[in-house]
């Protein structure tokens, strides 16, 4: 599955999804609208808060060092600590 934020190109705006035959064609690397060999294709916007601020990795990596502190402290409190 493809993400937005793994896209470092990726910007607000008018978007387009194209489909082509699975094989025997040379895809191309922009859009072009009068393709023939394109199957069918889809536009549309996207908006800017559609696109993450940070890029998928560190959103990923932040969210389980949070997850881990959190489950430190309450462990350390939940354990009773011999003295």
């Amino acid at each position: 599955m493809l993400s937005l934020g793994s896209l470092p190109s990726a910007v607000s705006g008018p978007w387009n999804v194209v489909v082509y035959p699975a094989s025997g064609v040379t895809v191309p690397t922009s859009y072009n609208a009068s393709d023939p060999e394109i199957r069918g294709k889809a536009p549309f916007t996207v908006a800017q808060t559609a696109l993450p601020d940070l890029p998928t990795a560190v959103s990923g990596a932040l969210a389980c060092l949070g997850v881990a502190i959190i489950y430190l402290v309450l462990r350390r409190r939940a354990v009773p600590h011999s003295a």
